[in-house]
């Protein structure tokens, strides 16, 4: 390797090592949830084993993760292509509904911030829309809210690893056909809440 090679290696080193402090800092406060969010790779639906099909499918099975890093909880949102559009809306329905489990749960009642977690996608997570929801949070739940962006290559997402798990049961099937497999599938997983 280059001295060039090296440099950028031992800085892309020092990003994901402050990246991961960072984190672990946040976990360790009492009055701090940390949500980490993420869409899946798009599924197929069907699956089938042969190639030349894959080109005339009509639809999409898409999931959507909302990781609760405190509670070690995660809640996995499904919908077929076509049902709701994948914006900036979608996003911040999944997480209002998580934060209202959450207060029927009085979990949030005595926490003073929220980090977000999640990639800077422009069409979903870094727009106009999600920055107003996250006022309008603040407000009614009368919280903090700090969205954070980790720079991309120099960070790790809790989401793809939940995807990763599905992504490996997904592989063992030779033919899913119907939507409820897919769902089956995220029921399967431990620690999951699937809606």
């Amino acid at each position: 390797m280059s001295e060039n090679e090296i440099k950028l290696f031992e800085i892309h080193v020092n990003k994901v090592e402050s990246y991961k402090s960072l984190k672990l800092d946040l976990l360790k406060a009492n009055d701090i949830i940390c949500f980490e969010f993420d869409y899946s790779q798009n599924r197929p639906l069907p699956k089938l084993p042969n190639c030349d099909v894959f080109y005339k499918r009509l639809i999409w099975f898409h999931i959507f993760n909302v990781h609760l890093h405190n509670l070690n909880i995660s809640y996995m949102f499904h919908y077929l292509e076509g049902k709701y559009p994948k914006n900036p809306n979608s996003v911040c329905s999944y997480i209002f509904y998580v934060m209202n489990e959450l207060k029927k749960q009085n979990i949030i009642n005595n926490k003073k911030e929220l980090i977000f977690f999640s990639d800077a996608t422009c069409s979903q997570n870094r727009c106009w829309t999600v920055t107003r929801f996250c006022s309008f949070l603040s407000i009614i739940f009368n919280i903090n809210i700090t969205q954070v962006f980790p720079v991309r290559g120099h960070s790790f997402c809790i989401c793809d690893s939940n995807f990763s798990l599905l992504g490996r049961k997904i592989k063992k099937i030779e033919r899913i056909e119907n939507p409820k497999e897919y769902v089956e599938l995220l029921n399967d997983q431990k620690k999951i809440h699937c809606n």
